[in-house]
């Protein structure tokens, strides 16, 4: 039920089928199909069908395949399917590029990726919720911990890794900003940027994997103290995991496969549920970020704090350098915790990473 884009006329050719293209079928006659119409069919087609079985057929073909608005389309239609959005959320007119003549409408889709935009967990104390309050979401993004004692810790993480760490990746993103620098990247979810045309995408590059947690004011009715003095603390942990990371009975940064920024004490955990110093505490009303660089050379870890960037950590990545990570938050508090992916404009902007590498 989603309308393709209207092309002007153009130049109609004799045609053969597409997988037969050196010669016709003995007495087949060749079809005469306007280049408006080529392009129409061929929006049905996933990019790499078109490039490869479309375009070698004729001129054409060639000149149809390679359409700037079919291409447009076929960007709009992959967005909405690695973000799960209703088909014609976002307008293939307003896919832009910015002035480098290097990169292109096919650079940008087959460079596209699905990037984490929600929360999963199997911890039986903890609720997920949507942004405005709605329990039984398909895509939550508010996590509460049901318990009544603290020190279970429990773990929520992102339905979905980031894309591996490879160079060169492109990012389409609802934001106005030009490349800059040399092609490395990522790509992010959309942010809402006030101003912007609604469902306008834009290639950008950036230099991080980043998300934000914002604490949110423990709840008055909320369970007071713990077990013990120990847990008697609250304590928010924002990292990364691999998928091995267990969701219950540990907090990231507590074995080799995580790492994490605690706010009860401000240590950074890694391979260790012994930390070091490293920042400010943290606890509701603050907003933390966790990011990994896509810089040239080794992946760098870095942590924001109200907006703020916060000293290197200096982690030694080791296994995880190489290995899928997923965005994960540990859990020992009765205060809700919100993920921003980049659905919201994020308080540190992740590009000044570039600025810094």
């Amino acid at each position: 039920g989603r309308s393709s884009p209207t092309y002007p006329p153009g130049p109609t050719t004799k045609i053969r089928p597409p997988f037969a293209m050196s010669r016709a079928p003995e007495g087949g006659d060749p079809v005469d199909l306007p280049a408006d119409l080529l392009c129409h069919i061929f929006a049905f087609l996933d990019g790499a069908t078109v490039l490869s079985a479309c375009c070698p057929v004729c001129s054409v073909w060639k000149s149809a395949a390679n359409d700037a608005e079919l291409w447009r389309l076929l960007i709009s239609r992959r967005w909405e399917e690695h973000q799960a959005l209703e088909p014609g959320s976002i307008d293939s007119v307003a896919v832009q590029l910015p002035e480098e003549a290097f990169y292109d409408l096919q650079d940008v889709y087959f460079r596209l990726a699905a990037m984490p935009s929600y929360l999963t967990s199997d911890a039986r104390s903890l609720r997920l919720l949507d942004a405005d309050g709605t329990s039984g979401s398909a895509r939550p993004t508010v996590a509460c911990f049901t318990g009544r004692e603290l020190g279970g810790n429990q773990t929520v993480r992102s339905e979905r890794p980031w894309p591996c760490t490879a160079r060169g990746q492109m990012v389409a993103a609802s934001t106005f900003s030009a490349f800059r620098g040399p092609p490395y990247g990522a790509l992010r979810s959309p942010h809402r940027v006030p101003g912007a045309p609604a469902g306008a995408l834009l290639a950008e590059l950036l230099a991080a994997h980043y998300f934000e947690v914002r604490i949110d004011d423990v709840p008055a009715d909320a369970p007071r103290g713990g077990s013990g003095a120990w847990y008697g603390r609250p304590c928010v942990a924002v990292g990364m995991c691999t998928r091995n990371f267990p969701l219950r009975g540990k907090m990231p940064g507590w074995d080799r496969h995580s790492f994490a920024y605690h706010g009860d004490d401000g240590c950074k955990f890694r391979h260790s549920n012994v930390g070091d110093r490293y920042a400010a505490p943290f606890g509701p009303g603050d907003v933390v970020g966790c990011g990994v660089t896509l810089l040239p050379g080794d992946p760098a870890v870095f942590f924001t704090l109200n907006g703020q960037l916060l000293p290197d950590p200096c982690f030694d990545l080791g296994n995880l350098a190489a290995v899928p990570l997923y965005p994960c938050v540990g859990i020992d508090t009765f205060a809700p915790v919100r993920v921003n992916f980049g659905a919201e404009p994020f308080l540190y902007d992740p590009r000044a990473q570039q600025a810094c590498g």
